[in-house]
Order: C-alpha cells, then structure tokens, then sequence
C-alpha cells in the first residue's frame, strides 16, 4: 500500500503513530481519480475566470484611458478659455501704447519695424495661396483630429445619456 501525507498527519498537523484503517485507505485510493477530475474541471473555471477577469481590467483600463483624455481636454479648453481674454488685453493694450508713441512722435517707426510688417504680410500672402491648393490634404488633417477627438467625446454623451 501507498503511503500518503494523510496518513500520518493529525488534523493539528503533527505526524502521529497510529495507523490507518484498510477501509479509509481504500476509500482515499478510490477516490483520488474522482477528485482529480473535479479539481481539474475546478482549475479550468478558475482560468476561464481569470481570463475573463483580466479582459474585463484591460477593456475598463482602456475605457478610463479614453474618458481622462476627455476631461483633461476638458479643463485644458477651460484654461485656454480663462486666459486668452488676458492675452487679447495685453495684445491691444500694447498696440494701443504703441500707436500713441506713433500718432504723439515720441516713437519712430524703425526700419526693421518696416521690414517685419512687410514680411509678415507676404507670409500671410503666401499662405493663403497655399490653403487654396491645399485644400484636400486639410481636409484630410480634419478627419483626422474629428475621428481622434471626436471618439471619446461620443462615448462620454453615450454614457452619459
């Protein structure tokens, strides 16, 4: 006969002299094979679980992924909102100085000032000869930031509606 761990283990734990019976030898022998089977059947839920388990963690990772990118999105278009009227003030109160310099002769306008303002014009002129043949390629750009941005925005009214 074999001999296994529970024959000589006390429910304690502590290994004990006294022998088992035939009867619950044989009764362990025969259904060891039994048990087996279950706890194989038993590790196969178990895996299945934790697969699905680990699907379900990377789908709603993905899903938390998609919507921070939405709110951060969100508080920096608040940001950009809160600041820009500073920066249009500060803009025109600079243009405002600026033209009083002029109009009251205490500022020259300089050569390089000159050369800026017609450079800037030509860049200007340049560009909008280029927005005209290049309209399918913006078009393309477009499509591109509508299907990046466009996608958590959808998701974010779907769920919430």
């Amino acid at each position: 006969m074999k001999a296994s761990i529970h024959d000589t283990l006390t429910p304690y734990g502590t290994q004990s002299n006294i022998p088992v019976s035939n009867f619950a030898q044989l009764a362990i022998d025969e259904s060891r094979t039994a048990f087996s089977s279950i706890e194989s059947i038993i590790q196969t839920f178990r895996s299945i679980s934790l697969m699905l388990e680990s699907t379900f963690t990377s789908v709603y990772s993905s899903f938390r992924a998609v919507t921070d990118v939405l709110d951060h999105f969100t508080r920096i278009r608040h940001e950009i909102s809160t600041i820009y009227p500073f920066v249009l003030i500060w803009k025109f109160l600079k243009y405002i100085y600026y033209r009083l310099l002029r109009l009251l002769h205490l500022r020259q306008t300089t050569s390089e000032e000159t050369w800026t303002t017609i450079y800037n014009n030509l860049q200007q002129n340049t560009r909008n000869i280029n927005e005209q043949t290049t309209g399918s390629s913006s078009l393309l750009v477009a499509l591109f930031f509508i299907i990046s941005l466009g996608t958590p925005m959808l998701m974010l009214k779907f769920i919430s509606s």
